[in-house]
Formats: C-alpha cells, structure tokens, sequence
C-alpha cells in the first residue's frame, strides 16, 4: 500500500515523489501521460532565474538548477539505466529605473551571499 499518493506527475509532483521516496515513504504518481512527451515540465520554457530578493528563493533556484544537471545519476533505474534531462544555459538581462536600483543592489549583495553566480556588468 502506498503511503502517498500524487495526482499529476509535472515538476512538482515529480519532485515532490522523489524527495518523498527518499526519505522512505512508498509514493505513486498518476500522470495522464506517463511518457512525459507531453507533460508540462519539459515543454515549459521555463527558467532558473536568479533575479530574486529573497536569498530563499535564490537558493531553492540554485538547488534546482544542481538537481536538473545530477537527475542522469540520481535517477537511475533498473528499467531506466540513463535517465536525460536536458537544459540550455543563458543569462537574463535585467533593466531597471533608478527607482528600482537600491532594492535591485540589496538583491545582488544576496546573490553573492548565496553564491549564486550572479553578475553584474
């Protein structure tokens, strides 16, 4: 019997099933498309973006970023020996007024804080 059960097997069902099951708990996923050719994670054009006050948010970015480039290691299996995940790395370019620059600084002195790797030019 499963311990947990997660509707929806996108990102955060995803995650959330893996880190679960790391720590011990039997979980299942339903996802209407278990292929996940048409899930929404991986056709998302999403990014990690590291533009965030917060340094929680900052660092949640950074550990998702990490995670996505360990998953051909961390997700090995049996029936799946060479898990993919793919990602293309760019940068963001962030233009802001004056009325902005003090708040937009603080978030800098954060990044580096948090090793983010953020720069500024």
């Amino acid at each position: 019997m499963d311990d947990v059960v997660i509707i929806g097997g996108g990102i955060i069902g995803a995650a959330s099933a893996y880190f679960l099951s790391k720590e011990g708990r039997k979980v299942k996923v339903i996802e209407r498309d278990p292929t996940y050719k048409t899930a929404s994670f991986p056709l998302s054009l999403g990014g990690f973006r590291r533009q965030f006050f917060q340094k929680e948010n900052i660092l949640l970015g950074k550990f998702a970023r990490e995670f996505i480039f360990q998953i051909p290691d961390l997700l090995k299996t049996e029936k799946n020996p060479n898990p993919t995940a793919s990602m293309v790395t760019n940068g963001y370019l962030l233009m802001f007024g004056q009325e902005h620059a003090e708040e937009q600084y603080k978030a800098l002195e954060n990044h580096k804080t948090c090793e983010a790797g953020t720069k500024k030019y």
